[in-house]
């Protein structure tokens, strides 16, 4: 489907990001059944193979994580970037700002990769779903997942990574227009609300990527 068989007047590309069990991948994939959009995802760009190997068999860490998943991105970046030109929309699960967020708090961060966000394909949207750990805990254990117990270093763990997060999206290019959804809502509700934003957005002639 083409932007404009969905209500929205030209292609689109819209990010997904969020902590886990935020729904992610439900709002995924309903954004892309609603529009017809080309679903992708930075963290499936390199095989499940090819992850496990670099990570187990050759130690990644510091710089060399990073760039791994940073590659892993630019390969999302430049799929997306076939699919606009196609006159597709796209829908990306985590992108840039996740790549940046996680190694700081988990301490693994480099300033070596700055430089790749500005190579990188810039949404029209990056939509963070935000979601209170307890709702996402329950979440994460109902599909077989485990949580760990809601403890004052669990929600400081989760209060870094959100602002990780935050200063992520100041990233000049990586992000777009970021729009903050309160996604503890049953998912018809929070898709709406992407949906309603992706259309304000795209009709008011927000950013072409």
């Amino acid at each position: 489907m083409r932007a404009g068989d969905a209500g929205c007047s030209r292609p689109w590309f819209v990010v997904v990001e969020g902590l886990d069990g935020a729904g992610k991948s439900t709002l995924v994939q309903g954004l892309g059944a609603t529009f017809g959009a080309q679903i992708l995802s930075s963290s499936n760009a390199i095989s499940a193979e090819v992850r496990d190997a670099c990570e187990q068999k050759h130690g990644l860490r510091g710089t060399s994580r990073q760039l791994f998943y940073a590659y892993s991105v630019s390969l999302t970046s430049d799929a997306a970037g076939r699919a606009l030109d196609c006159g597709t929309c796209v829908v990306v699960d985590r992108y840039w700002a996740s790549t940046i967020a996680y190694p700081r708090v988990l301490g693994d961060a480099t300033d070596a990769i700055e430089r790749v966000a500005a190579t990188l394909r810039t949404p029209t949207l990056t939509l963070f779903l935000d979601v209170p750990r307890a709702v996402r805990a329950a979440r994460i254990e109902g599909r077989g997942g485990a949580a760990r117990g809601i403890d004052a270093a669990s929600l400081a763990r989760d209060e870094a990574l959100r602002t990780a997060y935050m200063d992520a999206f100041q990233v000049p290019g990586a992000v777009g227009e970021l729009v903050v959804i309160a996604a503890d809502r049953g998912p018809e509700e929070v898709l709406g609300r992407a949906c309603d934003a992706i259309r304000r957005i795209t009709l008011r002639g927000g950013l072409l990527p």
